[in-house]
């Protein structure tokens, strides 16, 4: 059979008719994938490209399964390149590739300036609200916070010298992040950055730094899973103390964020 392809418009109709009829065996369904992909339809965001929709030689769906979800969900009209009769054994290989990452994809699509890997890294951080959900964010989502948030998240960029693990991660970033937006001073968080960074406090009213410094280098998985709020309730405790020049001898989470986290 011969593959052929061409420009469709893909009514929600359609799309369930494709996939009541033709959706046959396919990868486990990821609701998140399509709320963003439905998100982005009814939004006018979604964008015409040659990954669309694809048929194999018998008829089967071979690629397609969350975009045509995401058409019903939408309830929206969309235009896909739809290519029938594609050889099953195309099907061992099909999305088995490299997969763009964000910051590409908002830099090629010319979405956000200067987002790049570690802003966007931030960005996704504070829309987990800090570690506190896991629901997964689309570009056009991504991009659009960082936009709103551009001067704020490049000043923090900025105070990174180079990676240190632990200490530059994302998390705390975003605690900076939160902290330039309450109003604290941008020098006092670049002073409490570089002390992060080098473990070289100038004296005891420094100290706070040091704190939260021992407590990441000690606990390797303090950015991983439920723990990265409470990371966060820590390092805005050592941060809010240290701006004030107030020493810490131990250094609890706080019931709450110290600092408001920025909404979408």
């Amino acid at each position: 059979m011969k593959v052929t392809t061409k420009v469709v418009n893909v009514t929600p109709t359609m799309a369930k008719s494709w996939l009541d009829k033709y959706n046959k065996r396919n990868r486990h369904v990821r609701e998140g994938a399509i709320k963003n992909y439905a998100d982005d339809m009814r939004e006018g965001r979604w964008e015409l490209t040659h990954q669309g929709i694809a048929f194999y030689e018998d008829g089967v769906l071979a690629d397609g399964q969350h975009r045509l979800l995401a058409v019903i969900k939408a309830n929206r009209d969309v235009q896909f390149m739809v290519t029938h009769g594609l050889p099953k054994k195309a099907g061992a290989v099909l999305d088995q590739h490299s997969k763009r990452q964000a910051h590409d994809a908002i830099a090629i699509g010319g979405l956000a300036e200067g987002a790049n890997r570690n802003i966007v890294a931030i960005a996704r951080f504070l829309m987990s609200n800090m570690g506190t959900t896991t629901k997964p964010k689309s570009v056009h989502d991504i991009a659009g916070f960082v936009k709103k948030y551009c001067e704020p998240l490049n000043k923090v960029d900025r105070m990174v010298l180079s990676k240190k693990r632990q200490v530059t991660h994302a998390g705390i970033l975003s605690v900076y992040v939160c902290a330039l937006l309450a109003g604290e001073s941008e020098e006092k968080i670049a002073r409490f950055s570089r002390v992060m960074y080098t473990g070289e406090p100038a004296g005891p009213h420094e100290n706070a730094a040091i704190r939260l410094r021992e407590y990441l280098l000690m606990t390797p998985n303090a950015w991983v899973g439920a723990i990265r709020a409470e990371t966060c309730k820590r390092a805005m405790r050592a941060l809010h103390a240290f701006i004030r020049e107030q020493p810490l001898g131990r250094l609890a989470a706080p019931a709450e964020f110290i600092y408001a986290i920025p909404e979408e």
